[in-house]
C-alpha cells in the first residue's frame, strides 16, 4: 500500500543518515587503529614492545576495517533500498552488464 511505501522510504532515509554518521564515526576510529598498528610496530622495530603487541595491534586494526567496510556495505543496501521503495527497480545481474550506447560511467 502507499502507506507502507512511504513508511519504507522514510525508514530507509533515517537508515541512511545514521549508516552515514556510523561510517564517518567507523573511518576515524580505523585510522586511529592503523596509527597505533604502526607505532607499535615502528617501536617493536627499536626493542621498545615484544611482537606479541604488534600483533595485538593489527588485529585491532583489521577489525576496525571489517567494522568500516561492513557499514559501507549496509549503506549500500539501505540505498538499493531507498530506491525500490521509491519505485525504481535493482537486479543484481544489472551489475555485470555493459553500460548502455552513450553512457558515460560514473567517475
Amino acid at each position: 500500500t502507499v502507506l507502507t511505501a512511504f513508511q519504507s522510504v522514510e525508514d530507509q532515509l533515517t537508515a541512511g543518515a545514521t549508516l552515514a554518521e556510523q561510517e564517518g564515526l567507523r573511518r576515524e576510529a580505523s585510522l586511529a587503529a592503523d596509527k597505533t598498528e604502526q607505532q607499535l610496530l615502528n617501536r617493536y622495530r627499536s626493542a621498545q614492545v615484544s611482537y606479541t603487541e604488534v600483533v595485538t595491534a593489527q588485529a585491532a586494526a583489521l577489525n576496525a576495517r571489517r567494522s568500516l567496510v561492513q557499514t559501507q556495505l549496509n549503506r549500500q543496501v539501505s540505498a538499493v533500498t531507498l530506491i525500490q521503495g521509491l519505485g525504481g527497480g535493482w537486479r543484481a545481474e544489472w551489475l555485470n552488464e555493459p553500460p548502455a550506447a552513450g553512457v558515460q560511467p560514473a567517475s
